[in-house]
């Protein structure tokens, strides 16, 4: 039972030393993200671009995959509309072999390993399988001990080897005050933020004109028969006009006017202080409209012959026409109307970065303890 107990640690060894020349040691990923919304109008859904690139350091190559998503954010991550990958592949010794004298650090440092690891390999393939003129304690041993200086080696000069091939600088910051990402360990992570990145969505905000008019009166003397003026409430929703009754029977002095809500002024009692008085026949028009109107408007005299006219509700509206008032004097002090103002409001890039040892080293380092388990139990 104890032979069998050591026979299966020992395939389980060699199988873990295979699966790690198989499987990456080293992993950084890099991911850049930003969020808008469909068509840029706040009210539609939620989208987000990501970009995820994956650099993954085998043993014996490197292996380089990208990949692009874009559509609804979610809760679960990105239903993609749309999605595009890449991937690249280099090998080390392909690489050195054709660099002409030029060293990269990261490559030769891993094909190094790589040579050592695929040494251990043959000797405990050796020693599983084959007849061994080697004694197995102390060759189990050595490749133990071997693969543990191996780990050690790896967590603390993978670092160098990448950052003498690239740079200390994982992300830089162009935030004032926040530092860089740097690989100071061969584990980590930082992120990085760049506002104003793309336009998340425009939005409108509208400003309301209410239509202003001024007008002046004649006095009551100067009024023709069916002379009127008319003008409209805010955004056109009622049309009125204003006639003057001077004989006070309203046909003789009404004009002929369709479609429009009648206002009329009656003159027919003014004496002859009121007929030559231009505030008379402002006061009495005021008084007309105010009661004609149902506060589609607010009204304020001004002087001694002029009325303010101030639409209540906004939009653009139809200035006052003349027909045929002697004297009548008016204009817009403002028009009504909408007006729109457009901001883009922006969304940032969040660029985010991790790097770690993989699965290829942890298996690694399950297969030198378990070497060194199998060689203490004999």
């Amino acid at each position: 039972m104890v032979e069998l107990n050591r026979q299966n640690i020992s395939i389980l060894s060699v199988l873990f030393l295979v699966f790690s020349l198989l499987s990456p040691w080293f992993v950084l990923v890099d991911t850049l993200s930003s969020d808008y919304h469909k068509d840029q109008d706040k009210e539609n859904d939620s989208m987000s671009t990501q970009t995820k690139i994956k650099e993954m350091y085998y043993l014996d190559k490197v292996v380089t995959h990208s990949k692009t998503e874009d559509g609804q954010k979610t809760f679960f991550g990105i239903n993609s509309d749309t999605e595009s990958q890449s991937a690249s592949y280099t090998f080390y010794e392909d690489s050195l072999e054709s660099s002409s004298g030029t060293t990269n650090s990261i490559f030769g440092y891993m094909h190094g390993i790589y040579k050592v690891v695929l040494f251990i390999l043959v000797v405990r393939l050796g020693l599983l399988f084959g007849d061994s003129v080697l004694d197995t304690n102390k060759t189990l041993l050595f490749t133990s001990l071997t693969m543990l200086l191996i780990v050690i080696l790896f967590i603390f000069g993978f670092k160098n080897a990448y950052v003498s091939t690239f740079d200390s600088t994982i992300l830089e910051n162009d935030t004032p005050n926040e530092p860089d990402t740097n690989m100071t360990f061969i584990a980590g992570f930082g992120n990085t933020s760049t506002q104003n990145y793309r336009t998340d969505y425009i939005e409108t905000v509208e400003t309301y004109r209410y239509e202003t008019s001024w007008m002046s009166l004649p006095q009551a003397d100067w009024i023709d028969s069916g002379s009127y003026f008319y003008f409209n409430s805010g955004a056109n929703i009622n049309e009125y006009y204003v006639w003057f009754d001077k004989n006070g029977d309203g046909t003789s002095d009404k004009p002929y006017v369709t479609n429009r809500i009648e206002i009329v002024v009656d003159l027919s009692e003014f004496n002859g202080q009121q007929n030559q008085s231009q505030e008379a026949l402002r006061d009495s028009t005021y008084s007309s409209i105010v009661s004609n109107t149902a506060n589609a408007f607010t009204l304020v005299k001004e002087g001694s012959s002029s009325i303010i006219l101030t639409a209540t509700t906004y939009g653009e509206t139809d200035n006052i026409n003349n027909y045929n008032v002697n004297n009548f004097d008016w204009n817009t002090q403002e028009n009504g109307g909408i007006d729109q103002t457009t901001t883009s409001v922006y969304s940032p890039l969040e660029n985010s970065v991790r790097w770690n040892p993989s699965i290829g080293f942890v298996l690694f380092f399950i297969s030198s303890l378990l070497d060194f388990t199998y060689r203490n139990k004999d």
